[in-house]
Order: structure tokens, then C-alpha cells, then sequence
């Protein structure tokens, strides 16, 4: 039996949730989506997800310590979606633990596809870690 692949999408925006579940749900990939951090840490203690998807539609300083504490405790990719940054802002967002960063406004086919490449990076990594050390 195949393991399904779990996606969480975080963010407030509707519309670009149901866009990113059309183009990456399927029989095989689960695409969940939570709208406060709370929620969305309550998913990642209840499932192991293969990637996060971060939608910030305000400031990028409030999000850092969520990456942060992401990137600490879970291995899985983050994807952040965000409005037009300053570079040391997408700097600082790499700091803290983000894998990619695509501007708004994005297309839903190139984010599937960037969160594609990065969850068969990170199923790539986890089967390599279990040959070496399992």
C-alpha cells in the first residue's frame, strides 16, 4: 500500500487554497489547509506532512519565528508565498528556515511544481536516511 503524501497550506486566502488543492491533490497526495498558526501546528502534531506551504499577505517579520519553530522541529520543506519582498527580506526568510519563495501574484501550476520538486527532494532525503542509518 502506497503512503498518501500530506500537504499543509497556511494562509487566509481561499481562493489560492482551492487553486492549490486542484492542482495537487490527488489519490495519492492529501492537501490540507489551516488558517491561523495555531491550527496549522495542530495539524503538523497530528500528521507528517511532506511539505508546508506558507501563504504571509502582511508582514514577513511576524512569520519568522513560526519558521523558525518549523524548521526546528520538522525536516519536512516550506514553500513561502508572499507579496512583492525586498531581498533582505527573502533573506531573511531563508534564514529562518524557508526552502523557496514565489511572489504574489503566482501561478498555481509553477507553486505545484516547485512543491512537487521539493517534496521528491525530501521523500528522496528520508529514503536515502533509511538506507544509510535504517
Amino acid at each position: 500500500m502506497k503512503i498518501k503524501k500530506r500537504i499543509l497550506v497556511l494562509g487566509d486566502d481561499l481562493t489560492f487554497f482551492q487553486s492549490a488543492k486542484d492542482f495537487m491533490a490527488n489519490s495519492s497526495t492529501e492537501v490540507s489547509y489551516a488558517m491561523s498558526v495555531k491550527e496549522a501546528l495542530n495539524y503538523l502534531l497530528s500528521s507528517e506532512y511532506c511539505i508546508v506551504i506558507i501563504c504571509i499577505s502582511l508582514s514577513v517579520d511576524s512569520s519568522i519565528e513560526f519558521f523558525r519553530l518549523v524548521r526546528e522541529t520538522y525536516l519536512m520543506p516550506i514553500l513561502v508565498i508572499a507579496p512583492k519582498l525586498r531581498v533582505s527580506e527573502k533573506v531573511a526568510l531563508f534564514h529562518a528556515g524557508a526552502n523557496a519563495c514565489l511572489e504574489r501574484p503566482v501561478d498555481a501550476a509553477l507553486c505545484a511544481a516547485q512543491a512537487r520538486s521539493l517534496i521528491q527532494l525530501y521523500s528522496d532525503a528520508k529514503l536515502a536516511d533509511k538506507k544509510v542509518f535504517g
